[in-house]
């Protein structure tokens, strides 16, 4: 399981697994759960999303600027983070604490 948080939603920022969370979430398939903390800073507008094998829906990974500078300076070792876009749709449900 892994929770994010965001203050908004998922329309306004997506969340990211880094590419050990990516590894362990598909290496653990439909046992593993991310859960999307939406508008966290607001206590009565916060929604929980629960994203079964999040790896299986991801449709597009994207690289970080850190990922731009390591290029530019040719390190051939690179600490990358995955970006995984749910479509739209995924099979989640929302819910209100």
């Amino acid at each position: 399981m892994e929770v994010k948080a965001v203050t908004g939603s998922l329309r306004d920022r997506s969340v990211g697994l880094s590419h050990t969370q990516f590894k362990y979430a598909r290496h653990q398939g439909s046992t593993f759960w991310l859960y999307v903390v939406e508008q966290a800073s607001n206590p009565d507008g916060i929604r929980v999303l629960h994203i079964q094998d999040p790896a299986t829906h991801a449709r597009t990974f994207t690289f970080d600027h850190g990922c731009a500078a390591s290029y530019r300076q040719g390190q051939a070792d690179l600490d990358l983070t995955y970006m995984a876009y749910i479509s739209s749709n995924c099979n989640f449900a929302p819910t209100r604490p």
